[in-house]
């Protein structure tokens, strides 16, 4: 019963996350940069993106799926800085928003269906 609490209270608190991120999309991607809170989500994405990999998808390669975004990341800044001429605008804002809005989603469907069926994660 702790366990399937758990995992209620865990896709709640992404669900929530989710539903943040979506009533603050205009402020978070227009802004010149975004919220200290944005970023602590993002934060938290990354280092569970590998964790979504690797039981999401079934692929076992560790922390390499974290690696992987910051070259990503980095293609990003790129555009922004040879398009807009700053480090923060739209393409990495955009980036940055759905790489957030995937793993809070992800995860949050997870967990609920997880407590609804008593599933162990």
């Amino acid at each position: 019963m702790i366990g399937r609490a758990g995992r209620l209270a865990l896709g709640i608190a992404a669900g929530g996350a989710f539903i943040w991120n979506l009533t603050e999309f205009t402020y978070l991607t227009d802004s010149e940069f975004a919220l200290s809170t944005f970023w602590f989500a993002f934060a938290v994405a990354w280092w569970f993106f590998s964790d979504l990999v690797v039981v999401g998808f079934g692929r076992h390669w560790g922390r390499r799926p974290q690696i992987a975004v910051f070259p990503v990341a980095l293609a990003l800044v790129v555009i922004d800085w040879v398009a807009y001429g700053h480090l923060w605008d739209v393409p990495l804002a955009m980036g940055v928003y759905l790489f957030t809005q995937f793993v809070f989603g992800y995860f949050s469907i997870s967990f609920l269906l997880a407590a609804l069926f008593a599933e162990p994660g």
